[in-house]
């Protein structure tokens, strides 16, 4: 049984937010291995905008978190 659209949107978002999160990936890494995931799956986008948003939410926290120390 193939998963619903929903399914893997939210497979997805949770694969970005753990990525991204870990500090282990560049916006490149993290989109390389969306495209993996989506393998077979058309689609002509660069850089998710989720991923990007993931990121500049992670930077702010960072912020904020350095300005409290």
């Amino acid at each position: 049984m193939k998963p619903s659209v929903s399914q893997v949107e939210a497979y997805i978002r949770e694969a970005i937010r753990k990525w991204v999160w870990s500090g282990f990936y560049s916006p490149d890494e993290v989109d390389s291995m969306i495209d993996d995931i989506l393998e077979g799956a058309s689609t002509s986008r660069r850089c998710d905008p989720r991923l990007l948003s993931e990121f500049a939410r992670k930077a702010e926290e960072e912020r904020n978190v350095a300005e409290g120390d």
